[in-house]
Parts: structure tokens; C-alpha cells; sequence
């Protein structure tokens, strides 16, 4: 049962007041951008605002839309999702290149080196210093050898896990919306929460090994974009983990009452909103008292109605000590807050009516001792991360995460080191979170475009049929005769002689410029293409591609690469705001897990590499392939070249080709096997070859010493040779001592 405001004669809230006004300021410091956000959204759905639509039809003429902004933006997202999704993930966890050895391990090389001196020493010998110094800087290489091997195995463990938690919280489908917004807007966000799931798995059972399906909670990473149209930040705020930041989100009532038995959610106030709700008028209604919301309005801007739905207020920023001990205050039941605060003005009771409010807390079996009180005290209902209500400083600013609906703070946690949210643009500008997107750039452009393509429909539609004018003095209609210009028609014209005095009707034709009105079309096409670094051949249009260095597939190629130089900015945006933050993030988490293996922990660093993968990754393939095909030509290579690096090598050649690898080319693990097969059969060759170099000397012995004829020699030996032949396929290829090939090879020795 949740208590009424009303019946905890308790103040408004403070807390809630306080990030009302950081939302109006920053609301008010976004005005500008405001605008930008829904003229992009305008021209990315290829829709004239209302006023440039109803100047339009005042007008008169074509109202059509040339959707050159939306065309820039698919296109470009496409390219860059080619980029940043091909077979390698765009960023990589690495060893740091030198490492620095803890205290224990320099100790251990100071002990090895005493140890040395200490061993030439007995034998007679003395270690100078420069001797002691090379030897203990040897004992360091080889350690910090070890470590980089261990480091580079922990890297890639967690490289594994972490790409896990992308997997299954999301990130691909959150990465394509987050794309969708960096190209037109100017700004795109994306944030990572942790979420409470239950899901179903399959386990067996350890005595029957039954397997069954359950039930579980399970707490996972869930990636989400967030609406640029729905961050406000703080006026001069440069990145995301500076300022006070609010973003607007929305909860169903069905939502906020599950969250009201949620530790560090407040109850009271999560119940004082569904009240407010239901008492309220239907949405839409201009009586409707929650209309008077900023935030509830922002949704009818996007030209949409959120049925249900409560718009909430996210705060990220710092507040004052004093209104968090005011928020616990509030958060208590009144028996707690009487209790340890007496004095507060939050809780203005009386010692009468104390009694009471402690007769009803005994009565539905709450704070019935003192111990229990003494409990709820350690275990304060008020901001997560805060034991105890007296840490907190009034005057100090405290970095929190809360949530306000209306006037009420239903949640307030202190804040963790960074907030989970991300964000890049397509231009980014340094002194700001918003940037420009494309339809920043291509504002003036599309303008241009549109007015040219109305002009020029417009000067079709008048040129394709004649204007006509009537002499309505020279023209006799009968009563009730159209006046309509038709095949055979009659005309009865007043006067003399042919058509009389005067002409009936006339025809003026219209002058076709339709085309001097392409050619600056296309010009204005030109310009787009070089302000948004978005050619048009790249589309796939031939059009643009068909003279000069395009018209070749070499010259091509080098136009693209030409142009990629424009789009690596973005990507660059997109490594230092999304990608190097997000994954860091987790790697820090994973680093405080206690449920990560130490193994896939170290001292890393993360390195985004989707700019790089740009300007490199095409160039590194073709030079993968040649160096490959010069390894099968050349037996040189081969034989200074490692097996196991061919192999590595042959893997990385068939993955570039998106071919089955596992398929095609043997593992580690197998190669290692298959190499360990080859030398216990080259084992068994070079025995068999042992014997059979013995029988052949045995054949020339019996020769010199007459027992058998050379046709008998001959013959004996070409018996042999088959068996020669098996063993020296089964060495490699390489020629068996006393066989025909060290034969002839002896022959051509002894020609020399």
C-alpha cells in the first residue's frame, strides 16, 4: 500500500525541482540546435516544413521534393557499415607494448643476479658491473618476453568476452540505428545499461544428467540509441561526461509500478505519479494538465503520440549534498524519518502525532525495536551507494544518475566513473557535442535542388499544352454550350469574311527551359556531391563516371580512394566517440568482475582501427594474395618460413575471401597432429631407406667379389627401386641415399 503525499505532510521535491531547472536551461541553451535536429528530420523524410509547404500551395505549382539529403545519408551509412562490418571487428585489446614489471619481479631479477654473482664467484671468476648489469637486463627481456606472450593470450580471451557482450546485448542492431542518426543529424548517441533478465536456458542435471529447460535471472549488458531530439545538454558541453546531461525517455504506467519494489526506487513517489495519471485528462486534450510538461511536447514535435506513455526526465550531473539528504528524507517511511531526523523540516511532526505514525509502523509490523530501526538506519532507503545519510556534505556536489517524472524524483543513484552513453558526428566540432550531419551540409544545396526540380516540373507541365485565349466579343455560344476546345467543333463568330473581324481564340505557347534548368540541377548535384565527400559513383550510378579518369576501372578505383579520404573523418568520429570509450568501458568492468578468469586479465589498451582499416584494408589484402602466391612459387620460402606460418597465413588469404576457413584449411591443433603423423612415417621411410642402402651395398659387394653377374646386379637393384621410389615420396621428395636419384646426381658430379 503506498502512501499518499498528502498523508506524509512532507514538502515538494527539492531534488526534482533542481533537475527541473537544469532541463530548462539546457533546453533553452539547445534552441538552436532544436531547430537543426528538425529540419534534419524534414529532409532526411523528403517533407517541407509546414510553413514552406502552405507558402508553396499559396503559390501554386509542384510541391515535389528531391530527396538528395536522404540519398547522401543512405548511401554514406552504407559505406561505412562496409567498412566498420567486414570479417575483422574495427577495434582490437592489445598488450601495452612495454609493460612495467611489478615490484616482486624486479626483486626476483635483482635475486637472479645476486644469485650469478654469487655462482662465478665460487668457481674463481669475478662479475664485473657492466658483466651484472648485461645480465640482469637479459633475466628482464626474457621475462617481459613471457609476459608479452601471456599478455598477448589474455588479450585475446578478452577480446572473446567482450565481443560475447556485444553479441548478445545487442550492439549490431544499435550500431545500425546509431548510424542512421550520425549521418543526417548532429549528433548520433548510443548507451550501454545493465539490465535484470529472465531468461530461459537449457542445463542438465548433475545426478541423472536429465536435461530441462529454466529459468533464470541474468544480468546482461543492452545496447541502445537514443534520439538526438531527446539530449539535452548543458550550454558548452563538449562531451558527453561533462555537465549536467538529460535525456528524455518514456515509462508505461505498467513499467512504474513493476519499478516501485525495485531497490532504490521510490515508492511513494512512483505512487503519487500514477495518481497524478489517472486523475488526469485524456492526451491530446488541452485541458489536460501534464500537457504543461516541456517534455511531453517534444513527442508531438516528432509528429507522433506516445499512447500510455509518461515522459521521464534522465539526469546525469552533479547536485548538491543537501537536496540528497532531502531525497532520503523523503524516501523514508515517516517512522524512519521521525526517528533519526527529528529536527528536519522535511518532516514537520509533532510529538503527538510521532506517536501515532509510530502506533500505525508497530501496527503493520514496521521498525517494532530498536534494533530494527538501527537496521534501517545502516540499510537507508535513499541514494544507492550511500550507507549512511550523515556522509554526505551539504555543500559538496555529488555526481548522480536519477530519474524524475513531473515533479517527482522516483530514482537517484550515485554515479559511477563514466555514464555508458557515447556519441560521435559525422563533422565534429571540438568546442561542442553537436556537430553537423550531412543535412547541415547540404542545407543550402537541398534548398537550391528543391526550388530547381518545382521550377522546372512547373515549366513542363505549362510548356507541354498551349495557353488558349477567348474573344468572348468575337465567340457566339449557344445557351448552355461550353466553352471547350474539341476536335470538329463549330464556332459561330460575330462579323464578316473568314473568322470574321476578329479572331475567336488565339493559342500562346509557353517557352520549354527545361533543360538550361537540368543543366543547373546537375551543377547543384555537383556541389553535393563535394560538400558531403559522397560522390555520386559511388552509389552504383554510371552517370558522373562515364568520362575522364572514371571511365576506367583503374581511374575509378582511384577517384574512391580519393573520396574515401572525406569519409574517414566520420569513421575516425565514430573510433574516438563509440568504439575506444565503449569498449573501454567494458574492459574495465570485466577487469572488476570477480567471475572473469585472471587469465584474460592484464595491462591493456584499446585500439579502434576502423580509420586505419580504411586506408589500409584493401591494400593489405592485395598484398596478403601476392606474397602468398610468391610463397607457393618460390621453394626457398618455403623452406625458411615456418609450417605453421603458412598455414596462419593460408587462413588469413581464405578468410579475406568470406570462404568456410575451419572447412578448407586445418587448425593449430590439427596441423600440429598432422605434422606429428608425417614425422613418425619419415621415421619409418628413413629406417626402411637404412635397409634398403645396406641391401644395395650388399648387391655391389656380392658384385666386386664375383658372387653374382652385373645383369644380376642390375636386375636386383631395379627390384629395389619401386621401394627407393615409396620411401622417398614418403621423406618428403627428398632423394634416398644409394637410390637412382643420388645416382644420377653422383653421375653428373663425376661429368663435372
Amino acid at each position: 500500500m503506498f502512501d499518499s503525499p498528502e498523508n506524509l505532510n512532507l514538502n515538494p521535491d527539492e531534488l526534482a525541482a533542481f533537475i527541473r531547472r537544469v532541463y530548462d536551461a539546457n533546453a533553452r541553451a539547445r534552441a538552436a540546435v532544436t531547430d537543426r535536429l528538425l529540419r534534419a528530420k524534414l529532409a532526411f523524410d523528403a517533407q517541407y516544413s509546414p510553413d514552406e509547404l502552405a507558402y508553396i500551395h499559396s503559390v501554386g505549382g509542384s510541391d515535389s521534393y528531391y530527396p538528395i539529403t536522404k540519398i547522401k545519408c543512405t548511401t554514406g551509412a552504407a559505406w561505412i557499415r562496409k567498412i566498420l562490418g567486414g570479417s575483422e571487428k574495427p577495434w582490437a585489446i592489445e598488450p601495452t607494448p612495454d609493460p612495467d614489471l611489478s615490484d616482486p619481479l624486479v626483486q626476483q631479477i635483482v635475486q637472479a643476479t645476486m644469485a650469478e654473482m654469487q655462482r662465478i664467484t665460487a668457481m674463481g671468476l669475478q662479475m664485473t658491473p657492466d658483466d651484472a648489469y648485461e645480465y640482469a637486463r637479459d633475466v628482464r627481456e626474457l621475462m617481459v618476453q613471457y609476459r608479452n606472450e601471456r599478455a598477448a593470450d589474455a588479450a585475446k580471451e578478452m577480446e572473446r568476452l567482450i565481443e560475447d557482450e556485444l553479441v548478445d546485448g545487442g550492439f549490431k542492431s544499435a550500431f545500425n540505428e546509431f548510424l542512421a542518426d550520425l549521418l543526417p543529424y548532429p549528433a548520433a548517441f548510443l548507451r550501454c545499461v545493465k539490465r535484470i533478465e529472465h531468461v530461459s536456458m537449457v542445463e542438465s542435471a548433475e545426478d541423472s544428467g536429465a536435461v530441462r529447460l529454466v529459468e533464470k535471472e541474468v544480468e546482461r549488458y543492452r545496447f541502445e540509441r537514443i534520439s538526438p531530439l531527446h539530449v539535452f545538454p548543458a550550454a558548452g558541453q563538449k562531451k558527453v561526461d561533462d555537465g549536467n546531461l538529460v535525456i528524455v525517455s518514456l515509462y508505461s504506467l505498467n513499467e512504474l509500478g513493476k519499478l516501485a519494489g525495485v531497490s532504490g526506487y521510490n515508492a511513494t513517489e512512483i505512487a503519487a505519479v500514477i495518481a497524478e495519471n489517472s486523475s488526469a485528462a485524456e492526451p491530446g486534450d488541452e485541458t489536460d494538465p501534464l500537457a504543461a510538461y516541456p517534455e511531453a511536447k517534444l513527442f508531438d514535435q516528432e509528429q507522433y503520440r506516445q499512447n500510455g506513455k509518461i515522459a521521464a526526465l534522465e539526469f546525469y550531473g552533479a547536485v548538491p549534498g543537501r537536496l540528497l539528504k532531502s531525497w532520503c528524507v523523503r524516501s523514508m517511511s515517516p517512522v524512519q524519518a521521525a526517528e533519526f531526523y527529528p529536527d528536519s523540516p522535511q518532516v514537520p511532526l509533532s510529538p503527538e502525532e510521532f506517536e501515532q505514525k509510530l502506533q500505525q509502523a508497530a501496527a503493520e509490523g514496521i521498525a517494532q525495536s530498536e534494533e530494527d530501526a538501527a537496521a534501517v538506519k545502516v540499510q537507508i532507503a535513499g541514494v544507492d551507494g550511500v550507507e549512511d545519510i550523515d556522509q554526505l556534505e551539504d555543500l559538496k556536489f555529488y555526481e548522480v544518475y536519477a530519474v524524475v517524472v513531473r515533479n517527482h524524483c522516483i530514482y537517484c543513484s550515485l554515479s559511477a566513473a563514466s555514464r555508458y552513453i557515447y556519441s560521435a558526428s559525422y563533422r565534429a566540432n571540438i568546442d561542442s557535442i553537436w556537430g553537423e550531419g550531412i543535412a547541415d551540409l547540404l542545407h543550402h544545396v537541398q534548398r537550391s535542388v528543391n526550388s530547381l526540380m518545382r521550377s522546372r516540373n512547373n515549366n513542363l507541365a505549362l510548356a507541354g499544352a498551349p495557353q488558349v485565349i477567348i474573344n468572348t466579343d468575337a465567340v457566339r455560344l449557344k445557351p448552355g454550350e461550353p466553352l471547350q476546345i474539341t476536335p470538329f467543333k463549330q464556332w459561330f463568330v460575330s462579323g464578316s469574311g473568314y473568322f470574321g473581324a476578329q479572331k475567336p481564340f488565339e493559342l500562346m505557347q509557353i517557352p520549354d527551359v527545361s533543360d538550361s534548368l537540368s543543366r543547373e540541377l546537375e551543377k547543384e548535384l555537383v556541389f553535393a556531391d563535394r560538400i558531403s565527400g559522397i560522390p555520386e559513383y559511388s552509389q552504383g550510378v554510371s552517370k558522373g563516371a562515364e568520362n575522364g579518369a572514371a571511365g576506367t576501372a583503374s581511374g575509378l578505383s582511384m577517384l574512391l580512394d580519393a573520396a574515401s579520404n572525406q569519409i574517414k573523418d566520420p569513421i575516425n568520429n565514430i573510433d574516438e566517440g563509440l568504439y575506444e570509450p565503449l569498449i573501454r568501458d567494458l574492459y574495465y568492468d570485466k577487469i572488476n568482475d570477480p567471475e572473469v578468469p585472471n587469465s584474460a586479465k592484464g595491462d591493456f589498451k584499446i585500439h579502434a582501427r576502423g580509420a586505419i582499416g580504411l586506408a589500409f584494408k584493401e591494400q593489405s589484402q592485395i598484398r596478403r594474395r601476392e606474397f602468398f602466391s610468391l610463397v607457393l612459387q618460390s621453394p626457398l620460402l618455403q623452406q625458411i618460413l615456418k609450417p605453421e606460418g603458412i598455414v596462419a597465413l593460408t587462413r588469413e588469404v581464405v578468410r579475406t575471401l568470406d570462404m568456410p576457413v575451419n572447412d578448407i584449411v586445418p587448425s593449430e591443433t590439427e596441423f600440429a597432429a598432422q605434422q606429428q603423423q608425417l614425422q613418425l612415417q619419415q621415421q619409418a621411410a628413413a629406417a626402411q631407406s637404412d635397409e634398403l642402402q645396406a641391401a644395395i651395398q650388399q648387391i655391389d659387394e656380392q658384385l666386386a667379389a664375383g658372387q653374382i653377374s652385373p645383369q644380376e646386379a642390375d636386375r636386383a637393384k631395379r627390384a629395389l627401386a619401386g621401394e627407393i621410389q615409396v620411401a622417398q615420396r614418403q621423406q618428403g621428395g627428398r632423394p634416398v641415399p644409394g637410390g637412382p636419384e643420388m645416382q644420377r646426381q653422383a653421375t653428373r658430379e663425376d661429368a663435372r
